[in-house]
């Protein structure tokens, strides 16, 4: 009855242990990476004193969190929400800054279970606008402009495709780190959008990848 009630505990011991072991596992395929991105949107446009539509050199910054779900050792799945702000210079020392919500939604490739490996990205990314913003500067100081009457939501939502190649280093089982240009294209063009701006962007993103 002994070695019964010996071998009972035992089961019961390596029982637990596998569950463990497989929750740790089914754990390990989740991660959350906080994200950062410089981004320069071209072309874009402002209209001067003269009412001529001028290529305005247009640069800004995105941050968001991701969170990513690994579907195989070299595949993933990753979405999240980022705040999107693009300066926009127009003339003299006024500029505006556009502020959007992006969602992306996209699939990940580590071809390699090195420690330092490509990092390739495809997908979507959806932004909405969200509020316009008007600047001085004024004698070394930026001041914000109260914008009464002047609309600064705008009805902008739009789908551009994504593509990325860079790099990911894992620091340690948690811990890793991305970096990779990404390049975005709207996919639609507005009828009434005659110099198609914003067609598409430039971005340099960076990522620190805690895996649970």
């Amino acid at each position: 009855m002994k070695p019964l009630k010996l071998f009972a505990v035992k089961a019961l011991i390596v029982s637990l242990l596998s569950s463990i072991y497989i929750q740790a596992q089914a754990q390990s395929r989740w991660s959350v990476a906080p994200t950062t991105s410089l981004v320069k949107w071209h072309p874009s446009y402002y209209f001067n004193q003269s009412g001529q539509s001028v290529p305005d050199p247009t640069y800004g910054y995105s941050v968001g969190v991701m969170g990513q779900y690994q579907l195989s050792p070299k595949w993933s799945l990753s979405s999240g929400v980022a705040h999107l702000s693009i300066k926009l210079d127009g003339d003299g020392s006024n500029f505006l800054r556009n502020n959007y919500l992006q969602v992306p939604l996209y699939i990940n490739l580590r071809p390699s279970l090195k420690r330092l490996s490509p990092y390739l990205t495809a997908g979507i990314s959806w932004i909405s606008h969200q509020r316009l913003k008007a600047f001085t500067k004024e004698d070394g100081h930026v001041r914000e402009l109260p914008l009464d009457g002047v609309l600064t939501k705008f009805n902008y939502k739009r789908v551009y495709g994504v593509v990325g190649v860079g790099a990911s280093y894992r620091l340690n089982n948690h811990f890793s780190i991305t970096a990779q240009p990404i390049f975005s294209y709207k996919f639609r063009k507005e009828q009434f959008d005659v110099n198609n701006s914003d067609r598409y962007t430039v971005s340099l993103q960076a990522q620190l990848v805690y895996t649970f």
